[in-house]
């Protein structure tokens, strides 16, 4: 059941965004709402299939949810001077691949132990994504205040795509990353620097 009221809602609004010193997004929406609490009642119609109702209208909760979650990322790596993007993967020797909970605990309990017992100022954005098989997880992300890295050489057992970034990188004087602790517990990752910090209009 639904209750469209016009005056909860605002035409042709405009938001600026102010992410750093020099970046902005303009945001303009056709119809605002307006906050506030409103009771339904007096609806205009009664839907007949109340199951396809509930299931369109939590596919558009799902997509909205989404998509303010993606602004939401983006805001913050716009506000924030991060240095790497991460790639972090498990190892099943050392920690259960599927269980994504346990994971975020152990890596946030890493992440403050040593803020605490370094004195280490580590910022970071974190995304968890499955692999192929839909099962096991890694993790991609922006960091920024690590210091226990180490280079990786051209010469390791490493994936090919990471020696041709080597090879790459090294034009351009930088390096691609270990981060060894979170290697010693967790499994392999490759750190690389931020070269280009961009704006992705389209998000």
């Amino acid at each position: 059941m639904v209750r469209y009221t016009e005056n909860r809602y605002i035409s042709d609004c405009s938001f600026l965004k102010k992410y750093s010193e020099n970046k902005y997004k303009l945001v303009t929406l056709r119809l605002c709402k307006v906050g506030g609490y409103e009771e339904e009642k007096n609806t205009l119609y009664e839907v007949k299939d109340k199951n396809k109702c509930d299931r369109n209208v939590n596919e558009e909760k799902l997509s909205n949810s989404i998509s303010r979650t993606k602004s939401k990322i983006l805001e913050y790596a716009l506000c924030n001077d991060f240095e790497y993007f991460v790639t972090l993967t498990l190892n099943k020797s050392k920690i259960d691949r599927s269980d994504i909970n346990n994971f975020v605990k152990k890596l946030g309990q890493y992440i403050r132990n040593i803020k605490k017992l370094k004195n280490q100022k580590i910022q970071y954005i974190l995304i968890p994504e499955k692999h192929k098989d839909g099962k096991n997880w890694h993790m991609h992300g922006l960091m920024k205040g690590l210091k226990d890295l180490r280079k990786y050489d051209i010469s390791e057992n490493i994936p090919k795509k990471m020696k041709d970034k080597i090879k790459k990188y090294r034009e351009e004087n930088l390096n691609l990353y270990e981060w060894v602790g979170y290697s010693k517990r967790f499994g392999f990752n490759c750190i690389e620097p931020i070269r280009i910090k961009t704006l992705v209009a389209d998000i």
